[in-house]
């Protein structure tokens, strides 16, 4: 991030979506990939619900006040899986 004189960080204009910078919302981009492997297109997405079905339960336990050593443990579960190569 880039600073301004004074030294502070200086912030970014927010996103508008697309990568054009046009009115699309983020993630909508008219452009796609080409030469995507089958087999780690599909490892990929499986993962990717295995991850979010891990927030999910994340976000049940707290909504429940779960005991908090649980919610560690699943946390780390959720890092293994997310933080690992794609």
């Amino acid at each position: 991030m880039k600073e301004t004189p004074s030294g502070k960080p200086k912030s970014l204009p927010p996103h508008t979506g697309g990568d054009a910078g046009g009115d699309e919302p983020l993630g909508s981009s008219k452009r796609h990939a080409h030469g995507i492997d089958a087999e780690s297109k599909t490892a990929n997405l499986k993962r990717l619900k295995r991850i979010e079905g891990q927030i999910r339960g994340l976000h049940k336990m707290v909504e429940e006040d779960r005991y908090c050593p649980d919610i560690i443990t699943q946390i780390a579960a959720w890092d293994g899986n997310c933080c690992g190569t794609i």
